[in-house]
């Protein structure tokens, strides 16, 4: 099957919406909820099948780290200066925007 240039988006969006059932389909542990972010898309699901997510992050509160979520209208990387201060992450809000933007919208 020869794939057509101005199929791929919709081809990759496929792929994408796939590998998101995927990772929502992931059984969910509830002896991790107190070290879930709420919004961190699929937090919860990595918690609970990945026991280096899950250190990482005990680890990270067992030294005073926190997460302050920040709403931040540019790109950021991980060496933004902006994005790190001693033990705080400042994740951007996410996960609600996106269930928001899939609620408004059918595929």
């Amino acid at each position: 099957m020869k794939i057509e240039r101005e199929d791929l988006p919709n081809l990759e969006l496929k792929h994408f919406v796939s590998d998101l059932a995927l990772l929502a389909a992931v059984p969910v542990n509830q002896k991790f909820r107190k070290l879930v972010l709420d919004e961190y898309p699929f937090d919860p699901q990595l918690l609970s099948s990945s026991a280096v997510y899950r250190k990482s992050r005990s680890l990270f509160l067992k030294i005073g780290g926190s997460f302050v979520p920040r709403v931040c209208s540019t790109m950021r990387s991980l060496s933004t200066q902006d994005l790190f201060e001693r033990n705080r992450l400042q994740p951007s809000v996410f996960r609600n925007a996106v269930v928001q933007r899939l609620l408004s919208r059918s595929f």
